[in-house]
């Protein structure tokens, strides 16, 4: 696959009009799991076409090809948009690949899929109607009537259909997905078998899709084991099988998140660190517009929004991260000590206060929250507090910047210049790029000189 996406940048490099190559790097890019890199080339594909068919135009294409590369176009829009479980967005191109191609199977399958994903009972049934009408032998009007069944909240009713388990009858006959889509297929199963937490189903049918990706040699995705979002120790341990050891391949997208929520915060500064930032929030996007995981998938989001310092867009996801916990009596440190960054942030100093210290009554190891409760301390005018504070958050991470430099500038503000200068000249060390470090480090030198 490495070698194949090479090879396509290349062609689409060459022959940027030409429509077909494009489509092709857009499927490789899905399947690899990038997905913003497949809309990007699914959006050149469109302006290839449409420059193709416009005054003047020409292109590498003839009528019939120029056609199917525009069903192909709509198709893979609206599969981007299912994986992405953006439903709506998704129904947009499925109805625009019925009009280029009226009662054809593809479109029929993935308008049933969307239509199930949002409940929407008659449209998912007259679908799964038309493909069984035009294909005796398919299974993908069970596929589509089991999506239904979570759309409508009937999780245990889906899980059902994928083994054709019916009242009273003990017999198992599992879903055998039809080859087209057979990733797809057991991708959803393994996700229905999930939320009904039936594990070695889902790890049985994960393994399936994986063995399904249409991608050929599959040397660039590894399988990673990994929990699943939730509560230490209680969350179950699923596959997840990543491309080129970052993108979402297929597997428990919930294990994907979780995994990569442990990258981003064992990251240091980079590229890595963007990149796993990204790969959160983007996985819990999905888990939420899926209604899985409600509560620890906004506090996943939040904690990446909290530690990049978008105060509203964080609060808000760990608001009511900590609401769905409570209801089941549970209150988290990280959240609270997210919270209470966030609240500092905005100057809400008696209330980030209050946050930080049940956070570190729950866990007395998070040395992010000990900095900003020294913070908190210093700007009360307490700094007794707030060097003990400080000095917890740096005998618990040594590397941690914000705390030797809120400690120096709280030493600098008292007039502790030789102080203030070791704290931050310790800081400046561990972030040699931070101009604000080296510019309080060029004013505590001046009143040096000024004192002599």
């Amino acid at each position: 696959p490495a070698d194949r996406a090479r090879a396509l940048m290349t062609a689409v490099g060459l022959a940027p009009d030409d429509p077909e190559a494009w489509l092709e790097l857009a499927g490789l890019w899905r399947w690899i799991g990038d997905y913003l890199q497949a809309a990007a080339c699914l959006d050149a594909a469109a302006a290839a076409l449409k420059a193709w068919g416009g005054p003047g135009g020409d292109g590498p294409l003839d009528l019939a090809r120029r056609d199917a590369a525009a069903l192909r176009t709509a198709l893979l829009r609206a599969w981007l948009h299912y994986d992405r479980a953006e439903w709506r967005d998704g129904e947009v191109w499925a109805r625009a690949a019925a009009g280029m191609r009226p009662g054809d199977e593809e479109v029929w399958r993935i308008q049933g899929l969307l239509a199930g994903a949002l409940g929407r009972h008659a449209d998912a049934r007259q679908a799964a109607a038309d493909l069984r009408r035009k294909d005796t032998f398919t299974t993908a009007d069970t596929w589509i009537l089991a999506v239904l069944d979570v759309g409508r909240g009937q999780d245990r009713s889906a899980f059902d259909q994928l083994l054709n388990i019916r009242p009273g009858d003990n017999a198992v006959a599992e879903l055998r997905p039809d080859r087209e889509r057979a990733a797809e297929c057991f991708r959803d199963m393994g996700a229905i078998a999930e939320r009904v937490g039936e594990w070695s189903w889902a790890r049985r049918w994960y393994a399936k899709s994986q063995a399904a990706i249409p991608l050929g040699r599959t040397e660039c995705i590894r399988e990673v084991k990994a929990r699943r979002l939730g509560p230490a120790g209680r969350a179950a341990e699923l596959p997840v099988w990543l491309a080129f050891d970052r993108h979402y391949a297929t597997g428990s997208l919930s294990a994907y998140a979780n995994l990569a929520l442990g990258r981003f915060q064992a990251a240091g500064p980079g590229p890595d660190r963007e990149f796993w930032a990204g790969a959160t929030v983007n996985a819990a996007g999905i888990i939420l517009r899926r209604g899985e995981d409600q509560a620890w998938a906004l506090r996943a989001r939040g904690l990446v929004f909290a530690d990049r310092g978008m105060a509203e867009r964080g609060l808000a996801d760990l608001r009511k991260a900590a609401g769905l916990l409570a209801v089941r009596g549970i209150t988290d440190p990280a959240v609270e000590a997210g919270q209470g960054r966030l609240l500092l942030l905005q100057e809400r100093h008696a209330e980030a206060r209050t946050h930080l210290e049940r956070a570190l009554a729950l866990d007395a190891g998070l040395p992010q929250a000990w900095s900003d409760l020294g913070l908190v301390q210093a700007m009360a005018g307490d700094r007794t507090a707030a060097a003990a504070s400080f000095a917890r958050a740096l005998d618990l991470d040594p590397a941690l910047t914000t705390a030797w430099y809120n400690r120096g500038l709280m030493h600098m503000h008292a007039g502790d210049l030789d102080a203030a200068a070791r704290d931050l000249a310790e800081a400046a060390r561990l972030a040699p790029d931070n101009q604000d470090v080296a510019r309080l480090l060029q004013q505590i030198e001046a009143q040096r000189r000024q004192r002599r």
